[in-house]
């Protein structure tokens, strides 16, 4: 459960402030992990992804195409 027992007076604002800070700490820190776990499953990408396409050919195949052909004129 992580009740925590504080001791407060409204009539004299004994601890008033420190119990606010304390709950306004906590829920900083939940809000923190809850986002943390958020961005565990998600992957992040940068651009668009489509700038780079690679077709099917070896590279012994483009080596192959880059000689001169020999039986030209």
């Amino acid at each position: 459960m992580n009740a925590e027992y504080w001791s407060v007076s409204a009539k004299t604002g004994e601890h008033v402030k420190d119990f606010f800070f304390r709950v306004a700490a906590l829920a900083f820190e939940q809000s923190m992990k809850r986002e943390l776990e958020k961005s565990r499953h998600i992957t992040a990408q940068i651009g668009a992804g489509s700038l780079i396409h690679l077709e099917g050919n070896s590279p012994e195949k483009r080596e192959n195409d880059s000689q001169p052909n020999m039986n030209c004129c």
